[in-house]
């Protein structure tokens, strides 16, 4: 069904806190990386970035509302924002070099949490990728060296955590495997790659290779997560604007596209199948276009795809990029 002829009620939420210091966070690292290339844009970006942290200083407690997806859509909560503002505050400060960007990261105490959780971060945990673009650009931070040095134990933890499984992915929640679990394993992967970039330990690499195994079949079904690609890839994902399979007059999921992956723990707002239910985690899948907890598109998992394949081309000598200047989160 098209989007205009959905008679689902549409409702348009107020701005939040939380989701404006990621426009900020988001915006300040787009100019950074837009400079050279298209100045014009990256100034449009710096701006944006620069008014999204002002707004979020002047109204610091607006809570994203959890309407619990009754208007067809995720509620993406988060009621805790240190970890927004320090994203924020990193981005901003790489982007412009501003002292008082710097002096608000280092105040936060996110620079000095343990950042790398072995379940993955996600849009609700940015410490992570705050960190990361720290090891790799923040070379004129006081405490660099420390900054690097979480990243690596960070991917220490996580190679750890690979050689226990079978499978050889670095993610395996004793509690049961979050919706998304493609997407953590991608974001470890990124953590685990950046620890090579910083340190060019091979070992890590190594690691990242076999982590992208996983996604291409070598797991617990033989099946490939990624559409075109392997022998027995996924092609039924659901998704609104491939859905081919619901809807002839849509086009297929193209080569590239992501399903969510295993998910062992149902969410209450939203169907779980109960073909799924009592199954061993990583059997708790389904390539079906109305299995949205396992089967899903988004580009929370299809981002951190596209830069674990970069990384592993560059590596391998397929695409010209070598110097860890050159990746970003």
């Amino acid at each position: 069904m098209l989007a205009h002829e959905d008679p689902t009620e549409r409702v348009l939420h107020r701005p939040s806190t939380g989701a404006t210091l990621q426009l900020a966070a988001v915006a300040a690292q787009g100019a950074r990386l837009f400079r050279s290339a298209d100045p014009e844009y990256a100034a449009t970006l710096l701006t944006a970035a620069r008014a999204a942290y002002q707004a979020a200083q002047r109204h610091p407690g607006l809570i994203a509302p959890d309407d619990h997806a009754q208007f067809g859509g995720g509620p993406y909560g988060d009621d805790r924002l240190a970890d927004d503002w320090y994203w924020a505050a990193v981005e901003l400060w790489l982007a412009t070099g501003d002292d008082r960007y710097r002096l608000h990261l280092l105040a936060s105490p996110e620079h000095v949490t343990d950042a790398f959780d072995v379940t993955g971060f996600d849009f609700n945990r940015v410490t992570a990728p705050a960190r990361l673009d720290l090891a790799l650009v923040g070379g004129d931070l006081a405490d660099y060296q420390q900054v690097v040095n979480s990243v690596q134990l960070g991917a220490d933890r996580l190679v750890e955590l690979q050689g226990q499984q079978p499978w050889g992915q670095p993610y395996a929640p004793p509690d049961g495997w979050d919706w998304g679990s493609n997407g953590r394993i991608l974001n470890n992967l990124v953590v685990i790659a950046v620890a090579h970039l910083v340190s060019e330990d091979s070992h890590y690499a190594d690691a990242v290779t076999e982590g992208m195994d996983y996604l291409l079949g070598r797991n617990a079904l033989g099946q490939s997560y990624i559409t075109g690609y392997g022998r027995d890839y996924t092609c039924h994902q659901r998704t609104r604007q491939f859905g081919h399979d619901l809807d002839p007059a849509f086009p297929p999921a193209p080569p590239g596209a992501l399903a969510g992956g295993a998910n062992s723990r149902p969410s209450p707002d939203f169907p779980y199948d109960s073909r799924l239910q009592g199954l061993p985690p990583q059997c708790c899948y389904l390539d079906e276009p109305t299995s949205e907890v396992t089967n899903d598109v988004c580009i929370r998992w299809n981002a951190p795809l596209v830069w674990i394949a970069t990384y592993l081309s560059a590596i391998s000598g397929y695409w010209p990029v070598s110097a860890a200047e050159s990746f970003d989160i």
